[in-house]
């Protein structure tokens, strides 16, 4: 999409699949491949800081749990806090 810097944000906020096959990532030009493999590698990332932040939450709870910082209640309500 034009106007857009990152080419996964131009792909995800493109309105219709034209505007995805405009998308010079997705057509057939020479460096197209390397865009895509450069793409899956962010979302790949993206993926490990999805799973990373909840450990990261949780893994906090616990230690201060651990330490007894923090009750057991108190704890419990702090895992189960939809995020």
């Amino acid at each position: 999409m034009p106007g857009f810097v990152s080419p996964v944000v131009g792909f995800e906020l493109a309105s219709d699949a034209r505007a995805r096959l405009r998308h010079p990532r997705a057509s057939r030009e020479p460096g197209a491949p390397a865009a895509v493999a450069g793409m899956n590698r962010g979302n790949r990332i993206d993926f490990l800081f999805m799973i990373a932040y909840p450990a990261l939450y949780v893994g906090i709870v616990l230690l201060l749990r651990a330490r007894g910082r923090l009750s057991a209640g108190l704890g419990r309500f702090l895992l189960l806090l939809p995020s």
